[in-house]
C-alpha cells in the first residue's frame, strides 16, 4: 500500500488514481510506447513480465521504507529522470541491501562525496557487489550509480546533485607476452627497466 500511495497522484475528491500516471507506468512496463495510429499497443508480454518484477520487488520489500524507495524510483522513471534499465538496476540495489545499509549509504555518500574511502570498512564488499563502489588508487570511491541511488531513491524529494568529477575505475594495463618473457629470462627479473 505504501508503494501505491507514494507513486500515484491520488485524487482525494474523486477517490481515484490519476490516469496519466497509470498510462505512463503501463508504457514503461510494456517497453514500447503504444502507437494508436499504427494500432500497436506495446509488448503485452513485457508488460506482464515487468509488472511481475515490480510486484515481486514490492512483495519482498520487507519494510515500508523499502516500498517507498521503490515508489521513489518509479516516480523518477515516470518523470523521465531515469530509464527503465536504470530503474531495475537501482531497484536491485534496494532489494539486495539492508535498510541499515541504505540508511548508511545515504549519509555516507553525502559526507564522503567523491573522496577516496580508505581502510577495510564493513560495507565495502556489500556496496561493491551492487556496483556502488569501485576500486581506485588508494582505496575505493562511490560510483555514479551510488549518487543516482541517492538522488532518485533515498532522497528523491531532496536537493541532491550528482558531481561531475566522480572518480573512475583504476585501470591496470597488461604486459605483452614478449615483455614478460624478457622480464623473467634467466635468474633475474626485470621490473620497469631495472633489475631485481
Amino acid at each position: 500500500m505504501a508503494y501505491l500511495l507514494h507513486v500515484y497522484d491520488y485524487d482525494e475528491k474523486n477517490g481515484n488514481i490519476s490516469d496519466c500516471n497509470k498510462r505512463k507506468l503501463a508504457e514503461l512496463l510494456a517497453e514500447d510506447t503504444p502507437n494508436l495510429e499504427a494500432g500497436y499497443m506495446g509488448n503485452l508480454n513485457m508488460l506482464r513480465e515487468n509488472s511481475k518484477r515490480i510486484v515481486k520487488l514490492i512483495d519482498d520489500a520487507g519494510t515500508i521504507q523499502k516500498s517507498i524507495y521503490y515508489a521513489n524510483l518509479t516516480r523518477a522513471t515516470l518523470n523521465d529522470c531515469i530509464d527503465r534499465n536504470k530503474f531495475f538496476k537501482l531497484c536491485n540495489c534496494v532489494r539486495i541491501l539492508t535498510e541499515e545499509d541504505l540508511s548508511f549509504l545515504a549519509n555516507d555518500v553525502q559526507k564522503t562525496g567523491t573522496s577516496t574511502i580508505e581502510g577495510d570498512k564493513e560495507f565495502i564488499d556489500d556496496f561493491r557487489a551492487v556496483g556502488l563502489l569501485i576500486e581506485v588508487e588508494g582505496g575505493f570511491a562511490y560510483t555514479l550509480r551510488a549518487f543516482e541511488l541517492l538522488k532518485y531513491c533515498l532522497a528523491y524529494e531532496g536537493t541532491v546533485s550528482i558531481p561531475g568529477d566522480i572518480q573512475r575505475r583504476m585501470v591496470m594495463s597488461a604486459m605483452k607476452l614478449e615483455d614478460i618473457e624478457k622480464a623473467v629470462s634467466g635468474d633475474t627479473i626485470v621490473l620497469n627497466g631495472g633489475k631485481s
